[in-house]
């Protein structure tokens, strides 16, 4: 299967460079975006400006920059989305686990400490799969508990061991 995407992802590359427009396995359109190079003016401010180019006038190439890379998703392939997706419910990591072994978020928690330094209610949700508000009712547990203490820093909320 990997050999597939690099062979997509080889072709696909060498068509939009050169200005193509392309149609990835009827899933994506893929187009390079270019821009109107800006210039400095010399006026010792660092000022950038365009040239100005009206409509009917050739643009040569050296005014011309990339700008992006352009990913769109065909109609079809946006139908076919929609046509399985049931719900919102719950789309953070594998879905909800409201039954969560106790142990098994300590183990996590401390494996996240070590790497992380701390934990959030988002890194919980996506990592042991527990809802927003579960996620949120075990952290400050463990605070009330004196496992881990809370630091707020702006609307965040960080868990430290």
């Amino acid at each position: 299967m990997r050999a597939v995407f690099a062979a997509i992802e080889k072709l696909t590359a060498e068509e939009v460079s050169d200005g193509k427009v392309v149609h990835v396995c009827g899933m994506f359109i893929v187009r390079v975006q270019v821009r109107l190079k800006k210039h400095v003016l010399d006026d010792g401010k660092g000022t950038l400006y365009v040239k100005d180019f009206f409509e009917g006038d050739r643009i040569p190439a050296n005014e011309v920059e990339f700008a992006n890379i352009d990913i769109q998703p065909t109609k079809a392939f946006k139908q076919q989305i929609l046509d399985q997706i049931s719900g919102f419910s719950h789309w953070i990591g594998s879905g909800p686990r409201q039954n969560v072994e106790d142990k098994e978020l300590l183990e996590k928690i401390d494996e996240l400490c070590e790497t992380e330094g701390y934990v959030t209610v988002k890194s919980i949700m996506f990592n042991v799969g527990l809802s927003k508000d579960k996620a949120r009712k075990k952290l400050n547990q463990l605070v009330e508990e004196g496992y881990l203490r809370m630091d707020k820093i702006g609307h965040s909320h960080l868990y430290k061991k």
